[in-house]
């Protein structure tokens, strides 16, 4: 008999106890105790809690099993009853005439944990849990949560929620959903997987037109976890694109093995990520933790793995319509969005220059085949106002010849007025659209038509005729042109580096690696292969000054201790030290203030530095992550860092080309190649730098929460950037727990 309490010092779920650098390889994926077609393709179903009331969740999931078409056998289950909606009732799991391959539990949260026990002990391997009260319901609820899950590891079950209303899987008609009215939905090649019932429903009307394969609920995500989903989803020719709307991301790592198994069957993802914060849990004293806050982090994590991201329910309906028609991208990422009005041209440029949209200028061949179509006075311009001599039907087709036949140009969009009551543009759609059809296959550019407005509705002919000539029909300028935007430049492909080295700090404890003086600090980061300046200790007086001989002057002196993040804070730096008076006075004044202060123990070390500079300053970090793993920091440092809150985030490792764009995404980019007179500076040595920081960072997983370079000096182009500031942060020893994802 199972007990229903968490097993206390139990090794994280999905962690490994054979060290706590054991490197993940990420392209062999990790078995899972479940079977999912269990779950997602049943044959039988048992409804426990069945119900004859029409407001029960038992009832609503039979009615909609039944009125979708599902195949196989429905079992009601209730002691209470003999029979519901026609079918017998039956009083328990071992009275069944057959052991189904998934269970409904509409039963209260407080009851499921047992019930979920007996129905794995029958050997049932999946379940559908609709209740909430479990980690959504405080203290009681998670414990509850923690049961089920202990419930499914045992018996290897599948677990669908809780907290949620089921799934549909319409290839298989099964309508295992507890929605309270079916829409009347039309198959597709649509996958959507989503943590709110209440966005699944929403999604799911007919209106939207959408022609969906699957809507998946996973609520809670206790047992089986979006990408638990997505793995099974993606076995399905069926599919062509998947829509996820996410609150939070349990399992990372997971999540990463099913987007690279996407990308290689060329199947797009597009991802609303909501419930953002901007607190990153580790690295609490380094910059970088704030700097790699959870909304970034999300981005560079979306990024490395392909997935496109969006940001509201109306650019995920719009992307998975268009991403449905075109999953692979255009032959270039050259747009030119056509329109019939100067003014809607205006704010085509303006609305695509701003979201991203690559809106080039046209080639002189180009531009003579499309000057015969427009007066003499006309300034052809993309976006392309095709207006011109008025509307013509073979001028129109000699424009859109001469757009297609143009290699460079990858997408022609098509922006018109065609409310639902007809008039505006939609006599020119009518025309429009078989001259665009007989053009398409006579060419590899791509063809999108979409509509400006939204508060009118759409024309609903129109649409089913664009549908069915084999073009993508989206609804509203700015959704449309930012979806268009980002699948104009997906290129289907993850952006991953290298494999990391093995490193001298990875064979040492977190807690030695923290209490490294800085001399040993300075040094680890050098054998890693990021440029260091010189760093001694010095113990007296006459130490400081030979040593600052040795080094050459100017100097700078600092006192540091393992247990300081920011010495200037503290007023613990003197810069420019340019003879020994200059030493003797810094070594004395700093002397003095230590002695005033609390920590005056051996951990406290007065060290030399030789001035660096003139360079730009740039913060360079990593922030380890339990769930997302290595997260790279770049970006301006220094002071500048509290100012101007400016950086890039990536996930590690980063190779020195994706470090280059890391600093060009940032302001940094542009001082360092140069602004005002000044410059360009090495961003070379600088990318170098961040490469060699993301493997660091990839090794001591587990380790180290947080390395941090602040500042990292960039010296004029050819000279190499050097680090003179470096803090290291232990990462946290965990003894239970599973891994959480930030926000």
């Amino acid at each position: 008999m199972i007990r229903f309490a968490k097993e206390e010092g139990s090794p994280p779920r999905g962690k490994s106890t054979a060290g706590m650098l054991e490197v993940m390889d990420a392209t062999k994926p990790k078995s899972r105790p479940f079977d999912m077609a269990s779950l997602m393709r049943p044959r039988a179903i048992g409804i426990i809690g069945a119900s004859p009331r029409e407001t029960s969740a038992g009832w609503r999931v039979m009615r909609n099993l039944i009125a979708g078409g599902f195949e196989g056998s429905v079992f009601p289950i209730n002691p209470r009853h003999a029979e519901v909606m026609g079918l017998p009732c039956y009083p328990s799991i071992d009275t069944l005439p057959e052991m189904p391959d998934a269970v409904f539990i509409g039963i209260p949260a407080e009851q499921v944990p047992p019930v979920l026990d007996r129905v794995g002990q029958a050997g049932i391997k999946a379940a559908v849990i609709n209740a909430s009260g479990f980690a959504d319901g405080g203290p009681e609820g998670k414990i509850r949560q923690e049961a089920i899950q202990e419930v499914a590891a045992v018996h290897g079950m599948a677990v669908c929620g809780p907290n949620n209303t089921g799934f549909i899987n319409l290839v298989a008609r099964t309508f295992l959903c507890t929605w309270p009215k079916l829409p009347n939905l039309r198959p597709g090649s649509v996958a959507l997987i989503t943590q709110s019932g209440s966005v699944a429903i929403a999604m799911a009307q007919e209106e939207l037109d959408l022609g969906l394969a699957y809507v998946i609920t996973v609520g809670n995500q206790a047992v089986c976890s979006t990408a638990d989903y997505l793995e099974y989803i993606l076995s399905d020719p069926t599919v062509r694109v998947v829509a996820m709307h996410v609150e939070a991301v349990p399992d990372p790592e997971r999540l990463a093995q099913a987007a690279l198994k996407a990308i290689r069957r060329k199947l797009p993802i597009i991802a609303l990520k909501t419930g953002i914060t901007e607190a990153g849990r580790a690295a609490v004293a380094a910059h970088t933790g704030g700097l790699a806050g959870d909304d970034a982090v999300y981005d560079a994590f979306f990024r490395k793995y392909g997935i496109v991201r969006v940001h509201d329910f109306d650019e995920l309906v719009e992307a998975a319509r268009l991403f449905s028609f075109y999953p692979d991208p255009p032959r270039t990422r050259h747009v030119v969005p056509v329109a019939f009005s100067g003014g809607q041209v205006g704010v085509i440029a303006d609305r695509g220059t701003e979201l991203g949209l690559n809106m080039p200028q046209y080639s002189p061949q180009t531009l003579v085949r499309l000057k015969a179509s427009f007066p003499p006075f006309a300034d052809l311009r993309n976006p392309l106002d095709a207006w011109g001599l008025g509307w013509d039907q073979q001028r129109f087709a000699d424009m859109i010849e001469a757009l297609a036949g143009d290699d460079a140009i990858g997408v022609i969009v098509f922006a018109l007025d065609m409310p639902e009551h007809g008039g505006a543009d939609t006599f020119l759609a009518r025309e429009m659209l078989p001259i665009v059809e007989r053009i398409a296959p006579t060419t590899g550019a791509r063809f999108v038509w979409l509509n400006n407005l939204t508060g009118g509705g759409y024309h609903a002919e129109m649409a089913q005729n664009i549908k069915r000539a084999g073009f993508p029909y989206l609804r509203g300028l700015r959704t449309a042109l930012s979806v268009i935007a980002k699948w104009s430049v997906h290129l289907g492909g993850a952006n991953l580096a290298h494999a990391p080295r093995e490193t001298q700090v990875a064979r040492i404890s977190s807690v030695a690696a923290t209490q490294l003086a800085e001399p040993e600090r300075f040094k680890l980061l050098a054998n890693a292969g990021i440029a260091m300046c010189s760093c001694i200790r010095v113990g007296s007086l006459a130490e400081a000054i030979s040593a600052a001989r040795d080094l050459g002057f100017p100097v700078v002196l600092k006192a540091t201790s393992p247990d300081w993040a920011h010495k200037t804070e503290l007023d613990l730096v003197r810069t420019g030290l340019r003879d020994a008076g200059a030493v003797a006075g810094a070594f004395n004044d700093l002397a003095s203030r230590l002695r005033s202060m609390p920590d005056s123990s051996d951990r406290v070390a007065l060290i030399l530095q030789p001035m660096v500079g003139p360079g730009i300053e740039l913060i360079i970090g990593v922030r380890n992550d339990e769930g997302f793993g290595s997260i790279v920091v770049a970006g301006l440092g220094g002071i500048m860092v509290d100012v101007l809150h400016d950086a890039a985030v990536e996930i590690g490792p980063v190779t020195v080309a994706q470090a280059r764009a890391m600093l060009e995404r940032t302001r940094a980019g542009t001082i360092l190649a140069g602004i005002r007179g000044r410059g360009p500076y090495d961003i070379d040595a600088a990318s170098a730098a961040i490469a060699a920081l993301s493997l660091l960072g990839e090794a001591t997983q587990g380790v180290l929460a947080a390395i941090e370079v602040n500042p990292l000096i960039v010296l004029p182009k050819g000279s190499g950037a050097v680090g003179v500031d470096v803090l290291l942060e232990g990462a946290p020893q965990r003894v239970s727990g599973s891994a959480r994802s930030p926000g």
